[in-house]
């Protein structure tokens, strides 16, 4: 039963492997999710003085301006 079990996880990581091999190699390319496509609106962000929140929120703002074309409002909370 042991040996069956080996062989038969070893067969299925085979062609899992070869699988992503082979997706790997295709030519296709998705071009529909590209960056920075308009604009994607205005939103307000809360800034918390939580620890760790602020750094966080800052990520997400700079990101959604830069990468995505978001207008961002940050607001600081006390």
């Amino acid at each position: 039963m042991k040996s069956l079990f080996g062989r038969r996880s070893a067969i299925v990581s085979v062609v899992i492997a070869a699988a992503l091999i082979l997706s790997g190699c295709s030519k296709s390319v998705n071009d529909s999710a590209g960056g920075a496509s308009g604009d994607c609106g205005s939103y307000a962000i809360a800034m918390h003085a939580w620890g760790g929140y602020t750094a966080s929120a800052q990520v997400v703002a700079e990101v959604a301006k830069k990468e995505l074309g978001c207008t961002i409002t940050q607001t600081t909370l006390d």
